[in-house]
């Protein structure tokens, strides 16, 4: 689980990633909203984290930096205290997909 954050101006962007064996879960989109949600099935976990490392290495060229390694998919969409966050949720929280397969974890 890892979670990236960029500014641009007062716009702050967040992308988080987690990984579960062969599933690949990423979550983007400014800070404060509910944030773009995908899964990704892949063959088997080495895929899962080949394709991971891939899109961390691309996230990092475009000026993301690491600002939380414990935040998953499913956590509030704010950058931490630790990060210059203001802590608090605006978001309202995630609705999961009703489907349990593509879901992401609890």
């Amino acid at each position: 689980m890892a979670k990236y954050a960029r500014t641009e101006g007062t716009i702050t962007h967040l992308w988080v990633a987690e990984r579960r064996g062969r599933i690949l879960w990423t979550r983007e989109g400014k800070a404060g909203a509910k944030g773009r949600i995908q899964s990704h099935e892949h063959a088997t976990d080495e895929a899962a984290a080949a394709t991971l490392a891939t899109m961390i290495a691309a996230k990092e060229r475009d000026g993301y930096a690491l600002v939380d390694t414990v935040s998953g998919v499913s956590s509030p969409f704010r950058l931490p205290l630790a990060a210059g966050g203001r802590g608090r949720n605006t978001s309202g929280g995630l609705d999961p997909p009703s489907s349990t397969a593509g879901s992401p974890p609890d």
